[in-house]
């Protein structure tokens, strides 16, 4: 395969070793094209949203309290932010840029009217943490990125995944996530919620 003018990403799904030994023939073609193997993911899927929603809803009624005394705001995504949110999440690095689908400025604005695009900004209008609830069929996926100084501070993680499992479950969704098996925090993160891991894996490779 010859590089193109952008990057190009091939995903692998397969089993937890069960990869098919036709994968493993194509992969070595990759290798010798040029592509290297960016990553592998695990696949997970929240067992119990509606146990996990009623744990959440207890303590955002404190953290919207404490984000209400603040000079922080909580809203979706409008056309003013749009920017601003996209130069944020390049600065997580937990989230290669390869992993996000790609939106026209309109459809990101459709997002945020439907719920699924949120950001916190400060009284200047800086991004301090977002998070995109991404639809595939009947399974969310998507991203949360907070700054590293409102972490603790404010329980905005927990807010936004309170906020999202509202969503799922007043649509019927199912929440699944893609995480980096070399990624222990986040790995325990998605344990401690109540994740399950399905045995799939996704292997990334990116010329």
């Amino acid at each position: 395969m010859e590089k193109k003018e952008k990057p190009v990403l091939i995903e692998h799904v397969y089993r937890d070793g069960k990869k098919p030994e036709e994968i493993e023939r194509v992969e070595e073609i990759l290798q010798k094209s040029g592509f290297v193997k960016a990553q592998t993911v695990l696949h997970a899927a929240l067992a119990d949203p509606v146990s996990l929603y009623g744990k959440t809803e207890k303590m955002t009624a404190g953290i919207r309290r404490l984000l209400a005394g603040s000079d922080l705001h909580y809203a979706p995504v409008g056309e003013g932010l749009l920017e601003e949110t996209a130069a944020f999440r390049k600065t997580i690095a937990e989230i290669p840029y390869y992993q996000i689908p790609y939106f026209t400025n309109e459809e990101y604005l459709e997002e945020a009217r439907a719920g699924r695009y949120c950001c916190i900004y400060d009284a200047g209008g800086r991004i301090v943490a977002a998070r995109h609830l991404i639809l595939s069929g009947k399974k969310t996926y998507g991203w949360v990125g907070v700054e590293e100084r409102y972490k603790e501070r404010y329980g905005i993680a927990a807010l936004f995944l309170h906020d999202a499992l509202r969503l799922i479950l007043a649509q019927g969704l199912k929440m699944c996530s893609w995480v980096d098996e070399t990624n222990l925090p986040s790995i325990r993160y998605h344990e401690h919620i109540g994740s399950v891991w399905t045995g799939h894996r996704k292997d990334n490779w990116l010329l």
